[in-house]
């Protein structure tokens, strides 16, 4: 589990290295000091186009071994992915931890308000949830979020977390449709897709 019980429990920070030069700090708080991110906002940009999700529905990622994404000092299998605002945008590309620990796709609460989410009763089911590191509010968003993964839109639930400030794809949305097998001494991990009859909407 790369971060344990609601998602929220560790203290870490690490630069992802994109498109060969670019670099984007985060953090991930639970307990201790946060460290705040000067290179990428805790708020994603909001795209200026009404561009379309790339990859029909229901298309699936390619089954080849991906390296594992350098952190600081961590290599961390993650994923890039834009989010699809509610009103057709997409989000800026971001890196999604692939957690085996977290039961639901789940992205920081600052979000909400870009991607168009309003998290009160109104749009989401809030609750307290406990982790090992305290006590946090959780609001589940039921019509659950699109996501373009390399090219390749893909629905998933969607659970908002006030400790959480970077995005992490579930057990009982994204791992359901993928087999992931991670190789922890070669720092790679493959993707799997199960055949469309068995995989989860």
């Amino acid at each position: 589990m790369l971060v344990g019980g609601s998602l929220c429990s560790t203290t870490w920070s690490y630069t992802v290295r994109t498109h060969g030069t670019s670099y984007w700090t985060y953090s991930v708080r639970g307990s201790g000091k946060k460290r705040e991110s000067s290179a990428f906002p805790s708020t994603p940009r909001q795209s200026t186009s009404s561009e379309a999700v790339p990859g029909a529905p229901g298309a699936l990622l390619a089954a080849v071994e991906r390296p594992y994404l350098a952190f600081g000092r961590e290599l961390i299998p993650a994923l890039p992915i834009k989010v699809k605002n509610l009103d057709g945008t997409l989000g800026p590309e971001t890196p999604a931890i692939l957690d085996s620990g977290a039961d639901v796709s789940s992205f920081p609460a600052a979000w909400a308000k870009s991607i168009g989410i309003k998290l009160d009763e109104s749009e989401c089911e809030e609750e307290e949830a406990t982790t090992a590191g305290g006590t946090t509010i959780v609001w589940r968003y039921p019509q659950g979020l699109r996501l373009a993964i390399e090219g390749v839109e893909h629905w998933v639930k969607a659970e908002f977390c006030e400790k959480l400030d970077i995005p992490l794809l579930g057990r009982k949305d994204f791992f359901y449709k993928y087999k992931v097998t991670f190789d922890q001494r070669r720092r790679v991990f493959l993707l799997e897709a199960f055949p469309p009859s068995d995989a989860g909407s």
